[in-house]
Parts: C-alpha cells; structure tokens; sequence
C-alpha cells in the first residue's frame, strides 16, 4: 500500500511542518497533472500547510472501464508528495478521469459492467488505501443520466462502507435564461443534481472555461470592447454558484477555480464573430506570449488579465483590449488569464456563499508568484 510508504520521515515532516486544523470550516484543495508533475510537485510540497486535499490527476478510464494508472503512483516523486500530505493530515483523493460520452454510456447503462467498473475502481483504492476518490466523467449524454445516478449510488455506497470519501467533480451549469434565448420547454441534463447532492460528499463544480456561454454577460459586457470569451467572470461564477445551491448543500460545494490562461482564435465570418479554443497557458507562458508579442497586459471585463494581438503572413502586432476592433486579419489572437486577482475573487464569492472552500485546477509549477498568499 502506498500509505505503508510513509515511515519515519513522514514523522519528520509532521514535527517540522505544523499540521492544518481539522476544524477548519473553509478549505483549499489542488488538482496535481500527471504531465507536469516534475514542477508541479515541488510547488505543492513547498506550499502544503495552505492544502486540505490533494487529488493527483489523473487515473484515467479506458474504453472498458479499466483503470489506467497514468500517474504512476509508485515514482518517487509521488511517493515524496503523499509522504507529506499524510505528514500534515492532508487527505490524498486522487481523481479518476473520462472523458468519452459514448464510453462513459456502453459501461455504465450495462449492469453488468457498471458494477466490474466500479469493482476496479475499489480495487486500485485498497490496493493504495486512498482516503477517497473523485469521479470527474465528463462528456456524458443527457441520456446516461440515469445510469450515472446508479453509477454514483452503488460507488458512495461502497465507497462508505470502507469509511472513505466520494467526492464528484461535475461541470458548471449556466441558468437557463443566460443560455439561451428561447429557453427550451424541456431541458436535459447529463448530471441529476438532486442524486449528487445525496450521494456525494464533496461536491466539485467546474466553474471556469465559460467562453460565451453566457448570452447575458456577452451582450452587457462586450459594449465596451473588452468582453471576449472569459475562463471564468466573476458574475458568471456567482450565477453558478447560485444555480448549485437550489438543489446541493453549500457545506459538499467546493468551487472549481481556473489556475490557468486560454489562447483564442477569433475570426469575423459574416459579421459574426467566431471563437476557436488554441490552448490553454501557464502563468509563465502567458507573461512569455505578451513579451514576444510585445503586448500590453489590462485588466479586462471578466476581471482577468488579457490581451490581444494580430497575427498574419507578414508579422504580428500587439492592440490593447478595449481600443482594437476586430477586423478580417489573418487572424486576432485573445488571450486572458486567470491570475492571482482574479482567484481572490473567486474565493471571496466562495466564502460569501459558506461554500466548503476552493479547489484550483491546475499547479503546474508556473503558478502567478502571488497565488498562494491569496489562499487564506
């Protein structure tokens, strides 16, 4: 077992680093990316006393719903983590990533392999004697519903016959008036939060990658020019929030916070303008793009630190968000960040709520050097 790893070292680690208080009523958790675990890990290690849950990211389910250990739990570096996390009773609950709709719907519509499923989620469990697990399956029809529901029954009910944690990681559902125009009579959603809420104890809500999903925000903030498609504005997360807590307890709910830029292509066709997701930035990268692009970094209406810049054949030139118009170039490039600010105001409508706390995704060792004296 990966918890029998921990020796006298960790005895080391707990005298010489002061534990977190099991009382605490609001908490920070952080998602750690297998990909970047040779930078990720120091950053965590260093800054562990602001953490109560850690989830390494990720096991990853393949098309027979075998679980793939893409972290390699048993490289030392993870083994260094875990030592410390256990060292300063933090909880290590690892995640457990799909991200194929129509996979997610042959395992988990069958009986028979919904339950081999879940027998191999147990089994890498107490193989490594985790304090929990988190199912983040995303991509799910509107269909598999149901099946999900059952899913995460018959798991929490497994699951807490062993005394461990289920917590579910789920994406963030916009009202329905700031989605759509004409609101649909009948609308489907893939995750019954009702069932959550009942069954899960911990509560995860993506709310970033917003984009423009919301038609309300993109029509009232983009008058000024500087409204593009945000990782996550602030008044688009407090809606989140607040379509949450019609139907899941503020004390399960840990509010997902993008620790990460976005790179957007964006393209007038017919007057339209259209967005593409490029990729997602670092800290470092984000401040290395406004460098070589010799761009100047603003605050933008999302309340995260952007720009934009024009890139075809010949060169690439740099325009301020809020004074360019965007014209039938090659291509104009919008990039935002969510950085350490624009974090704090996550956290503060997370604390306004007496939410259960914050989970970043991702440290990737390139955070904004002021991310974590904001986690208090």
């Amino acid at each position: 077992m990966i918890r029998r790893v921990v020796t006298a070292a960790v005895l080391i680690i707990s005298i010489c680093m002061p534990s977190i208080s099991l009382g605490a009523k609001f908490s920070y958790g952080v998602w750690v990316p297998y990909w970047k675990k040779a930078v990720a890990i120091p950053e965590v290690v260093q800054n562990v006393n602001s953490l109560k849950e850690i989830s390494p990211f990720s096991y990853e389910v393949q098309k027979s719903g075998i679980v793939r250990d893409a972290m390699r739990l048993t490289d030392v570096s993870w083994l260094t983590l875990m030592e410390t996390a256990y060292g300063s009773n933090i909880k290590i609950i690892p995640t457990f990533s799909w991200q194929n709709g129509d996979e997610i719907h042959a395992i988990l519509s069958s009986s028979t392999l919904r339950t081999a499923h879940i027998a191999n989620i147990l089994r890498v469990v107490d193989a490594n004697d985790f304090d929990g697990i988190d199912i983040d399956y995303e991509n799910k029809k509107a269909e598999t519903s149901t099946y999900f529901s059952k899913f995460l029954t018959e798991l929490s009910k497994a699951i807490h016959a062993k005394k461990k944690t289920l917590s579910c990681t789920i994406e963030a559902r916009t009202p329905p008036s700031s989605r759509f125009v004409t609101v649909p009579k009948v609308l489907e959603y893939a995750n019954d939060f009702k069932v959550i809420n009942t069954v899960c104890d911990e509560v995860r809500i993506m709310a970033y990658e917003q984009g423009r999903v919301d038609l309300k925000l993109n029509k009232t903030k983009s008058a000024s020019g500087n409204y593009y498609a945000p990782i996550s504005d602030s008044d688009w997360v407090e809606k989140v929030i607040l379509e949450a807590l019609k139907t899941i307890k503020k004390e399960k709910i840990m509010l997902g916070v993008a620790n990460f830029g976005s790179e957007y292509d964006v393209r007038l066709v017919n007057g339209v303008s259209t967005y593409t997701d490029l990729r997602n930035l670092s800290y470092n990268e984000f401040q290395v793009l406004a460098s070589t692009t010799a761009s100047k970094v603003v605050r933008n209406n999302a309340g995260e630190s952007g720009f934009i810049y024009t890139v075809n054949s010949i060169s690439s030139t740099s325009t301020i968000i809020g004074t360019s118009t965007l014209t039938n170039a090659t291509s104009t490039r919008f990039v935002t960040l969510s950085d350490s600010k624009a974090i704090q105001a996550k956290i503060t409508l997370a604390k306004k709520y007496k939410l259960k706390g914050v989970f970043l995704f991702k440290i990737d060792g390139e955070s904004d050097p002021n991310l974590w004296s904001v986690l208090k």
